[in-house]
């Protein structure tokens, strides 16, 4: 039976960041510096700003044979708006339209999450429990959770990728070490031979398990960690490989460049 392999994207703090436009001071922070690789989306005469190079991402993990998701505790309208009009800026409405027609990049919203269950040990109330994801044929095991806040997790789904603002600082509000992370991630376990044979649930338990403690989503506290360090520049070298003039962020000596034309 062909492996399946499903990752579920939250859509606010994970690929997209907080507008701030209307903030006193924009003119004046390093935001602008990311206006080529950030699109822009408008959204009720304002706009949402997401991350650089998540093109990258995605065809990667489409090339890998992933049916992308997306699961936001956002409203239904905003979040088709965000996506919509991101995809459509990377390959044009026509293109977008078959790859939905094919199955990817559903979108599941607020209505679409479950009340939380206390004697579970379910924080939040309400939760994203990705059974509502999974179609026939796919299974829990199948299926992973990139978001950046442990809370919505169900009681039996507690695996999932945490990503936060990494390296980030409060003036330079896009976390584009997110992106290389991730791809870092997926690069580890599409590439590891002793994935091969587990499922993509199994395959990440296995690929994040440097983590010693009993809550592998705690990643603010792991990221200077070197194993971070690593898996950010694997993603990273793919960047550059499209555009070379991208730059990671470090703590040490903050770096800030995303400009710079696509190869090709």
């Amino acid at each position: 039976m062909k492996k399946k392999f499903i990752v579920v994207f939250d859509i606010f703090g994970v690929i997209s960041v907080k507008n701030t436009s209307n903030e006193k001071g924009y003119d004046e922070i390093p935001w602008k510096k990311f206006d080529v690789e950030c699109p822009r989306i408008p959204w009720r005469g304002d706009f949402i700003v997401c991350l650089p190079y998540l093109q990258i991402l995605f065809e990667y993990l489409l090339e890998q044979g992933a049916r992308i998701v997306f699961l936001s505790a956002g409203i239904k309208e905003r979040n088709v708006a965000v996506i919509s009009g991101l995809l459509t800026s990377f390959w044009g409405c026509e293109k977008y339209e078959g790859m939905k027609s094919k199955g990817q990049f559903y979108i599941f919203s607020k209505e679409d999450m479950r009340e939380g269950n206390r004697s579970a040990n379910e924080v939040s109330d309400w939760v994203k429990d990705l059974r509502k994801v999974i179609r026939e044929g796919e299974s829990l095991s199948d299926i992973i959770l990139v978001d950046d806040c442990h809370s919505y997790q169900a009681h039996d789904q507690r695996l999932f990728i945490g990503v936060t603002n990494l390296y980030g600082e409060s003036r330079n509000p896009c976390p584009v070490n997110n992106v290389y992370y991730l791809l870092g991630i997926f690069k580890r376990y599409f590439e590891d031979k002793k994935c091969k044979k587990l499922s993509l649930r199994d395959g990440l338990a296995r690929i994040l398990c440097f983590m010693k403690t009993d809550a592998p989503y705690n990643l603010l506290a792991k990221e200077d960690h070197p194993w971070t360090r690593k898996t950010i520049d694997i993603g990273f070298s793919v960047v550059r490989e499209q555009f070379p003039n991208a730059a990671v962020h470090r703590k040490e000596r903050f770096i800030i460049s995303v400009k710079g034309k696509r190869k090709g």
